[in-house]
């Protein structure tokens, strides 16, 4: 009998221990396919000793607005992300104006993107006149690759490729799924010339596109304001999710923004580092 007391407290006072150490906050983001790898690095910095467990699932914008409004009619009535990192500000307000039920606090824009031409070899140079590059090259029978209409940057490639831009016969334009397979088609060549965001070829750290090593044929251009802008503010959500933790979520959002207690040095500073400009400061 004493035997099994001792064996009963023991158990006791483990579990009371277990009790007492802090679970890991699991923080789940959805983001657009382009900025994964500023995310990770953000990720990376806010937590260099992973003291949070992160799931970060990446598509393009049409997915992953479609998975949100999956889990808001499901059995469990949340969304399967904590946050939403957007390719645009369309979505978060939707759900923002749509959804509000849901929506931990309200939208905000975190980076501002822009929409890249880009060639891979030194057959074909639009830095100067990509209009007139890429309409000769088309007119060769060749084809153009962009991102799929699903998301965001594929979107503004077609408003440059499309009727009001350059006219392209949409039977020259090819659609991938994915940004990653995007930038794979045009380093092999399978299409020399391709659409991208500003973050894919963007030597890191430095503000500027990749200039060296193989990259040293790569001629690019950026479409800005007076020349089919395509600037992309990006924006991002938080929804409210059982057992969360809100105030992780909530200080992780202030560390992308730059908000007090951080500043531009911190993620902000990380976003700029993959070529991305800031939208302006919101008035804390």
């Amino acid at each position: 009998m004493k035997k099994r007391i001792m064996q009963t407290f023991s158990f006791a006072l483990i579990g009371l221990l277990l009790s007492a150490v802090p679970a890991i906050a699991d923080i789940k983001i959805g983001v657009a396919a382009g900025f994964l790898n500023p995310l990770n690095a953000l990720i990376a910095e806010y937590d260099p000793d992973g003291d949070y467990d992160w799931t970060v699932t990446y598509s393009d914008m049409t997915t992953l607005r479609n998975n949100i409004i999956a889990g808001f009619n499901s059995p469990e009535h949340e969304s399967p992300y904590d946050i939403l990192l957007s390719a645009n500000t369309a979505i978060p307000k939707f759900f923002v104006d749509t959804y509000p039920q849901y929506v931990l606090t309200d939208d905000f824009d975190y980076a501002v993107g822009k929409l890249v031409a880009w060639s891979f070899t030194s057959a074909y140079d639009i830095s100067s006149d990509p209009q007139a590059t890429i309409s000769s090259y088309v007119n060769n029978g060749n084809t153009v690759v962009t991102c799929t209409l699903n998301g965001s940057y594929g979107q503004a490639a077609m408003d440059i490729l499309g009727p009001d831009g350059y006219a392209i016969n949409p039977n020259n334009i090819y659609h991938e799924a994915i940004m990653g397979a995007v930038v794979a088609d045009i380093m092999n060549q399978t299409y020399p010339i391709g659409f991208v965001g500003n973050a894919q070829v963007c030597d890191v750290g430095t503000g500027s596109y990749r200039s060296t090593g193989s990259y040293v044929n790569s001629t690019y251009y950026t479409y800005s304001a007076g020349d089919h802008d395509t600037s992309l503010v990006q924006a991002g959500v938080d929804f409210i999710r059982g057992g969360q933790d809100t105030t992780t979520i909530a200080d992780f959002i202030k560390f992308i923004r730059g908000q007090s207690p951080y500043s531009e040095l911190d993620g902000p500073d990380v976003i700029e580092d993959y070529c991305y400009d800031l939208p302006p400061q919101p008035q804390e």
